[in-house]
């Protein structure tokens, strides 16, 4: 009993020094994550955001190739136009996915959100059929995208998704490993005001360079959903060249690989009222119903 008298003393301490070790948290949608800093106790909410997946020209010409169409795989929005008059993606960014955020995770002193992960759902089905650079017909659904800084050597992240195919033989893999990315532009970071002001934070990043992280496995995933021959298989191997002088990302001027990931993310930072603000109103409360009671008695 002297030591749970001794921890909670020793905790009482801890939150009146406004002294905080940073934990690693997870904030999803519609959920609060709550810590205390150096400038008092600040609660994190209101999440919301995308990632839009825009597709690098060599991969449309990867797409064109192999006449690739393409589902919604919800909540997901596809948009994925065709040159009027023909079958081909149009190039230029044209081609995109944008998913909605249900998380990140990263971590929290109290002061500063340090965001390592960021999860989104739905996706985008790729749907083949016979055809000059395919066998057959087939399909492939990357879905659920799981970006997270700085965890391989060597690259900015990784981004990690969902594979699955009703095409015979291929086996689904959940929480795969598929792109790595070489570049990372813009904060990644929510730091609480200094003054103790509810504020809402409106981050933008975006993701550039992204290769897949095991290029030959990777590239016979996409062959056997999507029945690829060896001339859909040579349009895919000139997506993954890494020194390809055509291929370059406009906003880098890097080899794009298979494109880049742009994001949005809003967080809301909301004061939290201190310890000793809840004592004072209890006092208070307390006060007032000792002066209740002594009134009733006389």
């Amino acid at each position: 009993m002297k030591f749970a008298q001794k921890s909670l003393i020793a905790v009482a301490a801890f939150m009146a020094l406004g002294v905080a070790q940073a934990a690693t948290r997870t904030l999803a949608v519609g959920e609060t994550i709550e810590d205390s800093g150096s400038n008092g106790a600040w609660s994190l909410s209101g999440l919301s955001g995308s990632g839009k997946l825009t597709f690098s020209n060599q991969l449309i010409n990867a797409l064109n190739t192999a006449k690739v169409t393409f589902a919604e795989v919800a909540p997901a929005k596809l948009t994925a136009p065709y040159i009027s008059g023909t079958t081909n993606y149009q190039k230029d960014g044209a081609v995109f996915a944008t998913t909605p955020v249900s998380s990140i995770s990263g971590d929290f002193d109290g002061d500063t959100l340090q965001v390592t992960t960021v999860q989104t759902t739905g996706g985008a089905q790729q749907i083949t059929v016979k055809n000059g650079a395919t066998t057959g017909a087939g399909n492939l659904t990357i879905s659920n995208l799981r970006v997270v800084i700085g965890d391989r050597a060597g690259f900015a992240g990784t981004i990690y998704a969902d594979l699955t195919s009703t095409t015979a033989g291929f086996t689904n893999r959940t929480g795969y490993a598929l792109w790595s990315f070489d570049q990372l532009i813009g904060p990644t970071t929510f730091t609480v005001p200094t003054e103790r002001v509810t504020t809402t934070f409106d981050v933008a990043n975006s993701l550039h360079g992204l290769f897949l992280v095991n290029s030959t496995e990777g590239k016979g995933l996409f062959q056997q959903a999507l029945l690829l021959n060896s001339v859909g298989l040579s349009a895919l191997n000139a997506v993954e060249n890494r020194a390809s002088t055509t291929n370059i990302d406009p906003k880098t001027g890097k080899v794009a690989g298979w494109g880049n990931i742009t994001s949005n993310i809003k967080v809301i930072a909301t004061p939290v009222p201190e310890p000793t603000t809840y004592a004072l109103m209890i006092a208070g409360l307390a006060g007032l119903g000792m002066v209740a009671r002594r009134r009733a008695a006389r």
